[in-house]
């Protein structure tokens, strides 16, 4: 999430950050954010992460979830009208001063999944959104 590693252009981490690591260690690079590093690997851990540490990733990422959600309503009230995934993106791409981890649109379109009971991957609380066809929502009225 460091701003200095990120690529705004690529979105991810800097290729030629990538190319030093592997250049100096012979090995493939990866980036995770904590959260995401926590879901995969906690498990296979030797020393689990502290209560505290734990508390603190899940309201960071509750927090930025939040973030994306007004990020994804404004784009909405901005156009006035059913908006396809490409231009929600377009939108928060260019209005957001925020720092775009790697899968940021994979985060945009799971926020709005989440709230949009019209997909398997609705959450049950906030219906926010209304498919309209493959790509295409608006908001609920």
């Amino acid at each position: 999430m460091k701003t200095d590693w990120q690529s705004k252009e690529f979105l991810r981490v800097k290729p030629e950050l990538i190319t030093e690591f592997k250049l100096k260690t012979g090995q493939d690079f990866f980036a995770l954010t904590l959260p995401d590093f926590q879901r995969h690997f906690g498990a296979k851990l030797k020393h689990k992460l502290s209560k505290k540490t734990t508390k603190e990733i899940a309201e960071l990422t509750k927090k930025d979830s939040t973030g994306w959600l007004d990020d994804i309503l404004s784009a909405f009230r901005h156009f006035e009208r059913p908006l396809t995934l490409k231009e929600i993106y377009d939108y928060i791409m260019r209005n957001s001063d925020r720092d775009f981890p790697p899968s940021w649109n994979v985060i945009i379109r799971r926020t709005i999944y989440n709230h949009c009971s019209d997909v398997k991957a609705f959450l049950g609380k906030k219906d926010l959104f209304k498919k309209l066809g493959s790509g295409l929502f608006e908001l609920r009225k």
